[in-house]
């Protein structure tokens, strides 16, 4: 289904030494797991990618099942399919089954309307036991 997807874009990015360290974002993000949605806005530049990918990889106050899907997002996703193809791969990361049954609107050759991928993923995702994290790199 998801071949022709640059597989790059969900992948969280490397980390490169060295690192400020931001013991008190870091801990901010540990607890962002008691909330629905957390936002991280500051100008380019400011790290906030460098941030979430050092608190994936090295902090150690995330819960132990934490389940993270990642998707760096650019000028091209402003094309609904293509963004919801997108937020399904990264959401399979974590959860290969999620999303199968918005796969046949995705594949179909008319572009179907967002509101009915989002609502069959979304009803996927209450299916879920366990709570997840989306992170939306450079969302605007």
């Amino acid at each position: 289904m998801f071949a022709n997807l640059l597989h790059t874009k969900l992948t969280i990015p490397p980390l490169t030494e060295p690192l400020i360290n931001r013991p008190t974002l870091l801990a901010q993000l540990a607890a962002s797991h008691r909330h629905k949605l957390t936002l991280i806005t500051a100008p380019a530049g400011y790290g906030k990618t460098t941030l979430l990918a050092h608190w994936l990889a090295h902090a150690p106050e995330q819960p132990n099942d934490l389940r993270c899907a990642w998707l760096s997002l650019d000028a091209a996703d402003d094309n609904s399919s293509r963004f919801c193809a997108y937020l399904l791969a990264a959401l399979q990361t974590i959860s290969p089954t999620l999303g199968h049954s918005a796969e046949p609107l995705l594949q179909s050759s008319q572009d179907p309307p967002p509101t009915a991928i989002i609502t069959t993923l979304l009803n996927d995702l209450h299916q879920q036991q366990n709570s997840l994290t989306l992170i939306l790199d450079d969302y605007h």
